[in-house]
């Protein structure tokens, strides 16, 4: 039924509607193709970008953490200030702190890389600042300590760059 009325109706709302139907019943695939047919319909970039951020926490539920970090940052260039988007990518890179990193510096370097994310959602958009504040003192927490740094022979200031999927250069923190 609901089929029919986005096919009827064939607007972004319908297909979009469609497409949470289809997730609700565990059709991932169909629910994909129903929320690209509501993107490839919408003409707002506004609601283009949440699109964008819907396929990207998608794929985030499918473990494509890379996928996912592109499909976000695919949603910021339609809208720049989805601070949303900029705690995905955050939290896609908190959820990788053990696999992207052998040693505690390494593991922690990653923390450096989601609180930049953290505060780019800050500083983007007001009206979560409030949540990306909470992230921020969690990040914070856990960036290398001086010892840290000192142990691992790292230079604070100096570039460092994060293996694995995120394949990011950060700042070592002072």
């Amino acid at each position: 039924l609901v089929r029919a009325y986005a096919e009827a109706s064939s607007s972004p709302e319908a297909y979009a509607f469609l497409a949470n139907v289809l997730e609700d019943n565990n059709d991932s695939q169909g629910a994909n193709q129903m929320r690209q047919k509501a993107f490839d319909l919408e003409s707002d970039p506004l609601k283009k970008a949440k699109y964008k951020l819907k396929f990207a926490k998608a794929a985030q539920d499918r473990g494509q953490l890379g996928k996912a970090r592109s499909l976000a940052r695919e949603a910021l260039s339609f809208n720049p200030h989805l601070g949303k988007a900029h705690i995905l990518i955050a939290r896609l890179y908190q959820s990788s702190v053990n696999s992207c990193g052998k040693s505690l510096f390494e593991k922690r370097m990653v923390y450096v890389a989601a609180l930049n994310e953290a505060q780019r959602a800050a500083n983007v958009d007001p009206s979560i600042s409030s949540a990306a504040r909470k992230y921020i003192k969690s990040y914070q927490a856990n960036v290398p300590s001086k010892k840290d740094i000192f142990t691992a022979g790292a230079v604070p200031g100096s570039n460092h760059t994060i293996k694995c999927w995120i394949g990011l250069t950060v700042k070592v923190p002072k």
